[in-house]
């Protein structure tokens, strides 16, 4: 049980006891509720080499999406509104006329990120370890270009 006045209402749990109390309100607490699911499916009897390129692919997605919204920000841009797919938000932010390269790998990142997600441990067609290293530098290296 969590301490710090909260009631037994909802606790916020994502639904299994490994995971009890854990409430995601920044980007420290989801990243440890990612390292927990990662663990339960491990302990599942899941791939330990796939949970970890999942956990991989997600973490280099979502610090992707940040930068790429720091930077719309600071161009005084008014927010995108909040219902916008993942897609759409990649669209606007990375737009292809724009940076075109960035573009291609971030639509490959949110796909694979997607199934991370979704199929956790039924991912059909995981890519290789070479192919994600090659599309998280190449994510990387037009950020870099870019100056974002």
């Amino acid at each position: 049980a969590r301490s710090g006045g909260e009631s037994g209402g909802e606790s916020g749990a994502v639904g299994d006891e490994g995971l009890e109390g854990a409430r995601p309100r920044n980007g420290g607490d989801l990243t440890r509720v990612v390292g927990r699911l990662h663990n339960l499916a491990v302990s599942d009897g899941g791939d330990a080499s796939l949970a970890r390129l999942q956990r991989h692919v997600s973490e280099a997605f979502d610090l992707m999406m940040l930068r790429l919204e720091r930077k719309y920000a600071e161009e005084g841009l008014p927010p995108l509104p909040a219902e916008l797919s993942e897609r759409d938000k990649i669209n606007a932010l990375a737009p292809r006329s724009h940076c075109p390269t960035l573009r291609g790998h971030a639509h490959t990142l949110r796909g694979w990120r997607n199934a991370a997600v979704h199929e956790r441990s039924k991912w059909r067609q995981p890519p290789s370890d070479a192919d994600v290293s090659h599309v998280i530098q190449g994510v990387m290296s037009e950020l870099e270009r870019l100056g974002w």
